[in-house]
């Protein structure tokens, strides 16, 4: 994704949230049940898609139940979420979360770097 544009706009590894990019290793992906510390990111894609003007940003959050090894994903194209917290994803109430079941972080992390 990163290599076609798209851009983090925020992230967490567990231990830091802010508006930078914290995943550079499979190490900086960290799964915990929320409210506990986990990992999430956040990638805009670049401008003018899908529509001039536009962008769609996709979120990754790893905060599923123990042993669950679930990331939720979510879409949206009204701007950037604001929350900044290692213990809760990036998204807010009115967001559809959609799930992912697999235990595959280091394939994930390939799909975002190099895609």
């Amino acid at each position: 994704m990163l290599a076609a544009g798209w851009t983090v706009t925020q992230s967490c590894d567990g231990t830091t949230a802010d508006a930078t990019d914290r995943w550079n290793a499979v190490s900086d992906i960290n799964y915990a049940a929320a409210p506990a510390a986990h990992s999430w990111i956040v990638l805009r894609s670049p401008l003018d898609y899908p529509s001039a003007g536009n962008y769609i940003y996709f979120a990754i959050d790893y905060g599923a139940p123990t042993g669950d090894y679930r990331c939720d994903f979510a879409f949206r194209g009204d701007g950037d979420w604001t929350t900044l917290s290692t213990t809760v994803g990036p998204y807010d109430a009115d967001t559809t979360i959609y799930y992912y079941n697999n235990k595959r972080n280091s394939l994930l992390l390939i799909l975002i770097k190099l895609i």
